[in-house]
């Protein structure tokens, strides 16, 4: 019985951790950091968000809100590779599957509208279809940089790390981006943060590319680890299970 209830625990523990994401620390340095950008897009000069108190999760996958369309905006890349850094989304069933949002000419201020089709077919800006399709509505972020493709899911990473940080409006402060005229930063509104250097080598600031997208709401989907270790904790249930019936099975007989 011991056995089976500490079996129990660590089942418990394993579908806690399927259900959390990855956070990181963003580093702060003498050029303008993550903070720095988010405090200067706010009207007042103080943004509610603390870089590392407040990100956003989960943040791996996300659907478009409504039959709209998500808004996007870049805010600011800060990178030797501003040139070459290209952001899109995904197909969450396979990330060899992608659509390329920004390519390396955009810069502060670029925007694009994404969406969906009743077919799955990526639709960007008023109607444009891009002739590719994804599984689902469901989709992730990538940065594809020189040093490889970066994915908004840790576990599609080749190692394991996070590199983007992602944080939500709280439908009160009020902020510029761009051009655009200042407005309240929604509760569907959310500012994502890239790092495009491999960690640990890298300066981990995540203002390498900074963007802003609207109308889209996050899916909590497990990293492939966590679903792995979750599984192992129902096959050790299992196995316990197993045990106890064989234990029962041989007092039956012992009592004949």
């Amino acid at each position: 019985m011991k056995i089976f209830r500490h079996l129990l625990t660590v089942t418990a523990g394993s579908l806690l951790l399927a259900g959390q994401a990855f956070a990181v620390t963003v580093q702060t340095g003498s050029e303008t950091s993550l903070q720095q950008i988010l405090d200067d897009i706010a009207v007042d000069g103080d943004n509610f968000i603390d870089v590392n108190a407040n990100q956003y999760t989960p943040s791996s996958f996300w659907k478009v809100q409504g039959s709209g369309g998500s808004f996007s905006q870049i805010i600011i890349e800060i990178t030797a590779n501003s040139g070459s850094n290209a952001l899109g989304i995904f197909d969450a069933a396979d990330k060899t599957n992608r659509v390329e949002l920004y390519n390396g000419s955009a810069s502060t201020g670029s925007q694009q509208v994404i969406g969906f089709d009743t077919s799955n077919q990526v639709v960007l800006g008023l109607g444009n279809a891009t002739g590719t399709f994804f599984a689902d509505s469901l989709f992730g972020f990538y940065l594809d940089t020189p040093n490889g493709i970066f994915y908004s899911s840790p576990g599609l990473n080749d190692d394991g790390n996070q590199y983007m940080v992602a944080y939500q409006g709280n439908d009160d402060e009020v902020i510029q981006v761009g051009n655009s005229a200042a407005g309240v930063w929604g509760s569907n509104e959310y500012i994502f943060g890239w790092e495009d250097t491999f960690l640990p080598g890298s300066d981990q600031d995540f203002q390498d590319f900074v963007f802003i997208a609207e109308s889209i709401y996050s899916v909590n989907v497990p990293e492939p680890s966590e679903l792995a270790l979750a599984l192992f904790g129902l096959g050790l249930i299992g196995v316990g299970v197993a045990a106890r019936r064989s234990r029962r099975s041989d007092d039956t007989t012992l009592a004949i």
